[in-house]
């Protein structure tokens, strides 16, 4: 979160000399997305950051695949509009083959958009491209849920697992994990797993609108996470 806070001053002082810096616009909409959901800060200033730097990627005419990749899902997150953030997606893919970053946040909205076997083919491809990159985590999370949604719960625990090796605080990543193993009838697992997210998270509630999850109301609170 520090780093965020610290991005978020330099990219600003980026803005200031110049306004339509369209990299610039991408590493705050990804900052103002993290803000919002990897920490649980989803106060409505970091959606409407979020909004308004990935509105100005997409309106934008770069070519930078990773610049698209993170406006395309702070957009989907902060607007629920997820076809414009599939075509962001679709342009940075179509612009760079080869980017790591396109792959594996495509494969979170792929997810969040219901398209299961797009979202593990984005996965494999991305981990392929680029096996220890630390944006890694996003390619297992956007697997681990669709997954989840696929029904497959013990590869669901799986792919999560690996997201949580990567970044231990990844909230959407607990909250898959936890919903699955309750699905799995591992309860103790699941009740652990929540203190777990809690002790990380404090200010965590199931009410919090995070992208599928709402599908997995009476599991968060079978594991005891709280209202």
């Amino acid at each position: 979160p520090e780093g965020r806070s610290a991005a978020l001053v330099q990219v600003e002082a980026a803005l200031a000399i110049d306004p339509d810096y369209p990299e610039a616009h991408g590493v705050a909409a990804w900052c103002y997305f993290a803000r919002s959901l990897w920490e649980g800060g989803l106060q409505q200033q970091n959606a409407d950051g979020a909004r308004r730097h990935a509105e100005a990627v997409r309106a934008s005419r770069t070519d930078d695949a990773t610049t698209l990749a993170y406006a395309a899902i702070a957009y989907a997150f902060a607007t629920r509009e997820l076809a414009p953030a599939l075509e962001m997606i679709d342009r940075a893919i179509a612009r760079n083959p080869s980017s790591m970053h396109a792959h594996a946040h495509g494969a979170v909205i792929n997810t969040w958009a219901g398209d299961y076997p797009r979202s593990i083919a984005l996965g494999e491809r991305a981990l392929r491209l680029s096996p220890f990159d630390p944006f890694a985590v996003m390619a297992w999370a956007g697997m681990a849920g669709a997954r989840l949604m696929r029904g497959e719960h013990g590869l669901a625990i799986a792919a999560a697992g690996r997201a949580l090796e990567l970044y231990p605080s990844h909230v959407p990543s607990h909250l898959i994990r936890i919903a699955a193993l309750v699905r799995e009838h591992r309860l103790d697992e699941a009740r652990a797993a929540a203190a777990r997210l809690m002790a990380l998270a404090p200010g965590y509630r199931i009410a919090q609108p995070i992208p599928i999850m709402h599908h997995f109301v009476a599991e968060f609170r079978q594991a005891g996470l709280p209202d």
